[in-house]
């Protein structure tokens, strides 16, 4: 996956680098706009607001590499990122910090499940929130793989929320039994 998203970025490295350029470019010419809009007269305030209007509508998107999956992410970056790539996307780990970051390690202590409980059933999810940009799906889908240490799946009934809300019934949990064999560590005379 990694491979993958690495190579897809380097075929549009240009085309981004390009993009930026121009955006950059208008947006500069925007605000001198703005800047000559609010020095002008009444007579050519209404041209001035028609031209500002007119290059905004034409503002170039910058095109986004590929993402597949994320890691250490917090539900909001998490809403974000679905949003910028087709309402999907993976959370793959070999460890189990996502359930920090769920239980409140970044919101003091509040968890934040939302996304996670409405990507399960596919529900519509949407945020409203003066910090960011708004976040709007029709139809996330969310797919998480972790392998954290038993010891991490054992705590997390005692996190609040977690099986209340129903996070915990969500996963499918699978704990094999070693393969690497066991010593007795009672060694048999010789």
């Amino acid at each position: 996956l990694l491979d993958f998203e690495r190579r897809h970025a380097a075929t549009i490295a240009h085309e981004v680098a390009r993009a930026v350029s121009a955006r950059q470019l208008a947006e500069d010419r925007i605000k001198y706009l703005r800047q000559k809009a609010a020095k002008a007269s009444s007579a050519d305030l209404d041209a001035l607001r028609q031209e500002l209007l007119d290059e905004e509508a034409k503002l170039p998107e910058v095109p986004k590499p590929v993402r597949l999956w994320a890691q250490d992410v917090t539900p909001e970056k998490l809403g974000a990122l679905m949003a910028d790539h087709n309402e999907t996307m993976a959370i793959l780990s070999d460890e189990g910090g996502l359930f920090d970051i769920l239980a409140g390690r970044y919101s003091q202590g509040v968890p934040n499940l939302d996304l996670l409980l409405q990507a399960h059933s596919g529900a519509p999810y949407r945020v409203d929130r003066g910090s960011r940009p708004s976040v709007f799906m029709n139809n996330p889908a969310l797919t998480i793989a972790l392998s954290p240490q038993p010891a991490v799946l054992r705590g997390l009934a005692k996190i609040p929320g977690f099986r209340g809300r129903g996070l915990l019934a969500r996963f499918f949990y699978a704990l094999p039994h070693s393969t690497l064999g066991h010593r007795t560590l009672d060694a048999r005379p010789v």
